[in-house]
């Protein structure tokens, strides 16, 4: 079991976190990522990211009671701009500030078909962007963090995509529209009958259709977010929970979503020095691996390059 569960929180986030929120998490990883906090650090006020109001509810019922006090559901679609701006006016109406945000909200498709990519995309990619940009003011220098969940996945996308593409991934000077240009690109591909233009990037089968180059790209926006933040004092920590048991993989994990969620609070430890990084249980990953054995294991090595 991973150490952290036995550890107060208060070691990892101190007194300084009063308010944090965390998306989609009313279920899986981000609900047992609100339940550890609110067990371990009482005080803290923790808003509950769920696209429904029922869905929230009936999550915040299956908190212990003595965890549900300062937990508070907040109606939050990451793919939505208008209940992303409403999401920030409440928060900024009732607290003034947020010291945490965890953006946890995402969908696996495994899949290579067009609307199943988009669909990917506009969660993983865009709805971290939209979500992080808008709470962003309200999100104080030096003291706030922001964590973005993303997976091990996308370490085997960049390890297997080509290497005009790595190179791009890879550029310290990276901006959003680079991420923008290979998201629409490898949709295209999706797009296209043929899929012409998809050896341009790494084989659906090396990277769980569009999920691992999701991760890929959003690790990349971590990475340049946390260049750019680094002047104010504002750490952007990647996380990666494992391979957890949640409906994502239909309950395949080896991991409890449990140790999953101790892994992804346990960045808010880290400052701006290590923004940007790839965090599993506390362990830097770096930004590209080959497949792990269990994995060839169950797929048969997939990934192989061509």
């Amino acid at each position: 079991m991973c150490a952290f569960l036995s550890l107060p929180l208060c070691v990892l986030c101190a007194s300084l976190y009063q308010v944090a929120l965390i998306t989609g998490a009313n279920k899986g990883i981000g609900f047992d990522a609100v339940r550890l906090l609110a067990e371990q650090e009482p005080n803290t006020i923790i808003y509950l990211g769920s696209r429904t109001q029922d869905n929230g509810d009936a999550a915040v019922q299956k908190l212990p009671e003595a965890a549900r006090k300062n937990v508070r559901v907040i109606i939050l679609d990451v793919t939505n701009d208008a209940s992303v701006q409403a999401a920030v006016a409440r928060v900024k109406s009732e607290q003034g500030h947020l010291d945490v945000l965890i953006n946890n909200a995402g969908i696996a498709s495994y899949s290579f078909d067009y609307q199943s990519a988009k669909d990917t995309f506009d969660t993983n990619i865009y709805g971290v962007k939209r979500v992080t940009e808008a709470f962003l003011p309200l999100i104080p220098e030096k003291t706030g963090h922001i964590s973005i969940v993303s997976s091990e996945v996308g370490t085997w996308a960049h390890y297997y995509s080509p290497a005009a593409l790595q190179k791009q991934l890879e550029d310290d000077n990276v901006q959003f529209s680079t991420i923008d240009k290979l998201a629409q690109g490898y949709l295209a591909a999706a797009k296209d009958s043929n899929h012409a233009g998809i050896e341009n990037f790494p084989a659906p089968a090396s990277s769980f259709g569009s999920y691992g180059f999701s991760k890929a790209l959003v690790s990349t926006y971590g990475r340049l977010l946390g260049r750019d933040l680094k002047s104010k004092g504002i750490p952007v920590l990647l996380s990666t929970p494992g391979y957890c048991a949640t409906d994502l993989n239909k309950f395949s994990g080896h991991r409890t979503a449990a140790v999953g969620a101790a892994s992804i609070l346990q960045v808010l430890k880290r400052g701006v020095n290590d923004s940007g990084k790839l965090f599993l249980d506390d362990e830097d990953q770096g930004i590209k691996n080959d497949t792990p054995d269990y994995v060839k294991a169950m797929n048969g090595n997939p990934n192989e390059k061509k």
